[in-house]
């Protein structure tokens, strides 16, 4: 575990420079102290035995690729707010999915979608530090609605235990969720349109999902992103009526017929319909 030196020679030490430590693999830990305002391009680039770097808040300058190949990173401790962390660094510092960040605040923080005349029309939700438990994702901010969760916003957050979606929120991007190994429960809207790639890789525990609204609605459009909830085992409508999918040939092509998928909330005697938008009901799915 290193910590830069704040002064030498009775001057401060305001800057690390290109290369000064790269390709260390003896490194663990790096702190820097107060004094620098500015952390040169390539400065840790290759030392892959670095797993936490603090950096304080009076730096204002980080270098291209200061920290790649930085490859067993796990924890970036800034002090400062997690705002101006995603405002001037992130993309710059560009650090592996895996990293946890530990800021200043625990604000989550929001990133503006904006209309083509730079009109402020919406938010992204972009990181949620210390997010637990059950977790209620924000409908809205300043009063305009939240309609995307960015990719790393809880990725690798081993806290969470259930997740609700609110119907603002169409989209989740690839790797949002990835790593979350204690997320069990997952409710959305029938409003959501998309779940990218990887969203939820990794949350071995997830299995079951809830569908808040129009639970046929979200049906018909499930099959285009079933796959990046593969882990799912048991879906559940929050609504007591009967949700149908149209079937499909081994080519792909619809079929002109049904399957029950989902009737919950059920009790007594029970008829299964024999057909369904004048189609008729064949099979009655897992």
């Amino acid at each position: 575990d290193i910590v830069i030196p704040a002064e030498h020679n009775g001057l401060p030490v305001t800057g690390i420079g290109k290369y000064a430590l790269s390709y260390n693999d003896d490194i663990t830990s790096v702190t820097i102290p107060e004094n620098v305002t500015a952390i040169g391009s390539d400065t840790f680039m290759g030392c892959t035995g670095i797993r936490t770097i603090t950096i304080p808040s009076s730096v204002t300058e980080i270098g291209n690729l200061a920290f790649n190949g930085c490859t067993a990173l796990e924890t970036i401790i800034y002090n400062d707010t997690a705002e101006r962390w995603f405002s001037e660094f992130h993309n710059i510092v560009k650090a592996p999915n895996t990293v946890k960040y530990i800021f200043a605040d625990e604000d989550i923080v929001y990133k503006e979608i904006k209309s083509a005349d730079g009109t402020v029309i919406g938010y992204s939700l972009l990181y949620w530090q210390g997010a637990e438990g059950d977790i209620v994702i924000p409908a809205e901010h300043n009063g305009l609605p939240v309609t995307d969760i960015e990719k790393i916003a809880f990725s690798y957050n081993d806290n969470i235990t259930s997740v609700t979606i609110p119907e603002t929120v169409t989209v989740i991007k690839n790797y949002t969720f990835k790593g979350c190994t204690a997320l069990e429960k997952l409710t959305v809207s029938d409003t959501l349109i998309n779940v990218q790639y990887y969203a939820f890789d990794g949350c071995e525990k997830l299995k079951n999902l809830y569908i808040d609204g129009d639970a046929q609605k979200f049906a018909n459009r499930y099959e285009s992103f079933k796959s990046s909830l593969y882990m799912i085992e048991h879906i559940h409508s929050l609504d007591d009526n009967p949700v149908f999918i149209r079937l499909k040939n081994k080519y792909g092509s619809m079929l002109n017929e049904y399957s029950l998928w989902i009737w919950d909330n059920l009790s007594g005697d029970i008829v299964i319909p024999a057909e369904h938008n004048g189609l008729p009901v064949t099979g009655i799915g897992k």
